[in-house]
């Protein structure tokens, strides 16, 4: 599981580029992604959950300029959001 936070800098309006950004973490239907207030939890396969950060923080890093920070556990349980 991995906890992320994409903060995109210089920019006028933030909501695009962390949009984007999850979209792209959303686009691999191998992973449980969870968006919160303040980061997003990815849980998945550790490999595809590594290449997926890349290829997210690459997607909109080659544009904008922006920090991607990131906590990864094989240890924290996770409990998926109740589906209503």
């Amino acid at each position: 599981m991995a906890e992320v936070s994409i903060h995109p800098l210089r920019i006028d309006s933030l909501s695009g580029l962390i949009k984007a950004f999850i979209d792209v973490l959303r686009s691999e239907p191998g992973l449980d992604i969870n968006v919160g207030n303040m980061s997003t939890q990815v849980v998945g396969e550790s490999n595809m959950v590594f290449l997926m950060l890349e290829k997210a923080f690459s997607s909109v890093a080659k544009e904008n300029e922006c920090v991607m920070t990131v906590k990864v556990s094989n240890a924290c349980p996770y409990s998926p959001p109740d589906q209503e």
